[in-house]
């Protein structure tokens, strides 16, 4: 039972397609909240931990973490409700919500009207952040309804990586998010840099028909993404390593993950055909490598056969 005399805890959803920048926010809030008391919940579709590895240590954090799935599917609906409500009497300032890239929220409300129902007066839900690669946004949204299906419920848009394209490719995004949420504020950023106004943006009440339900109900003409996930231990050094990479890249939407390789850690960083391998500087690696796949079981095969001749 909630304690009446503890204030409520605002919630924000932070949503956004696989590499968009989720966690990049994240770790820009901790910048811009020193000294607050924030609750993070990260969901992930697979069930390497790699986000959690990612973001800043700094006191009074406490996560929570979601694998496996996506918080808005029956799989894990459940024990986000109970993960939520187990926060109900920390002293907590902010909590977010970093919903997997793969998250399909037309049940948010229902969901949230039970942990609420749960947890009666900790809770005040405040909106959904949703971050969107400017780069991918326009082919990835052709293909995969829950691109625009994240859109459909969000009160606030990040169009990030606005650096990587050009003026008109950020106007047709911004065209296309005024259209589809009337009144939502729209923010165009590089790394996801932002300002506490963020958090103060009001919401927009989403105004979805019967048909554009039915249009969200499955996963767009390629079908629903495959994931798999790796151990860390096969590549001993970075030039098979990227060449790995490199190959296996168009195929896939996403891949991230940190490996030992040549003595060293390396956080692997890649969306579609951009490959990134850096240094990892954190303090608690999840080792091993998690990629979300276009072509499923093709992929499958092309990564025994990539690694049977490494």
């Amino acid at each position: 039972m909630h304690d009446s005399t503890k204030k409520v805890i605002p919630v924000y959803i932070l949503t956004g397609f696989l590499g968009a920048g989720k966690t990049t926010l994240i770790n820009r809030l901790i910048d811009l909240l020193p000294g607050a008391k924030l609750g993070i919940l990260i969901n992930d579709f697979g069930d390497l931990d790699v986000d959690a590895c990612l973001l800043k240590e700094a006191d009074g954090i406490m996560t929570a973490e979601l694998n496996g799935g996506q918080i808005f599917c029956s799989c894990l609906s459940g024990s986000f409700v109970d993960s939520l409500c187990s926060f109900a009497d920390k002293e907590i300032d902010y909590f977010f919500v970093e919903c997997s890239g793969l998250a399909k929220p037309t049940p948010i409300m229902d969901i949230l009207s039970e942990a609420f129902a749960k947890a009666p007066g900790a809770f005040e839900y405040k909106g959904m952040i949703c971050v969107i690669d400017a780069d991918t946004y326009e082919d990835l949204s052709s293909v995969l309804s829950a691109v625009d299906e994240q859109i459909e419920f969000s009160d606030v848009f990040l169009i990030n990586k606005m650096d990587l394209v050009s003026e008109d490719q950020l106007a047709r995004i911004e065209d296309k998010l005024s259209a589809m949420r009337p009144g939502a504020a729209i923010l165009r950023t590089s790394y996801c840099e932002i300002d506490m106004g963020l958090l103060s943006l009001p919401r927009v009440s989403p105004s979805l028909t019967d048909e554009d339900l039915a249009r969200y109900a499955g996963w767009g003409e390629q079908g629903r993404p495959v994931s798999f996930t790796l151990p860390a231990k096969w590549i001993h050094s970075r030039e098979k390593l990227l060449s790995f990479l490199h190959q296996v890249a168009p195929d896939t939407y996403r891949i991230k993950g940190i490996v030992a390789v040549d003595s060293e850690l390396l956080q692997i960083d890649c969306v579609g055909n951009r490959v990134h391998v850096h240094r990892y500087v954190g303090s608690k690696p999840a080792l091993g490598i998690f990629l979300v796949s276009k072509i499923g079981a093709v992929l499958d095969r092309k990564i025994s056969e990539l690694l049977s001749s490494l």
